[in-house]
């Protein structure tokens, strides 16, 4: 029961590592369009910075929400399939 455990967190934290790399990757790809689109003809619209910030703010917080279900996810699997095998042997 111990190694399983301890694979079910191994693979949590691969999954949660692969998750924060693809996050950070949308995130820099968002920022350099956002940049992109104000260096190429935005300047004459701008968007103000509590727009920026409030739009960086819910993406970061989408991401983080991402990699927390991400990590969760093969936990819980274990923990499910486990609750099953044990509730089938105690009938």
């Amino acid at each position: 029961m111990g190694a399983e455990k301890v694979a079910a967190f191994h693979e949590s934290w691969m999954a949660m590592s692969r998750q924060t790399f693809a996050a950070q990757q949308q995130f820099a790809l968002w920022w350099m369009q956002t940049w992109w689109k104000v260096a190429l003809g935005g300047w004459m619209n701008p968007p103000t910075l509590q727009h920026l910030s409030t739009s960086a703010q819910q993406r970061v917080l989408a991401s983080m929400l991402d990699v927390t279900h991400r990590g969760i996810t093969p936990v819980r699997r274990r923990a499910v399939a486990n609750a099953r095998r044990l509730n089938r042997s105690a009938r």
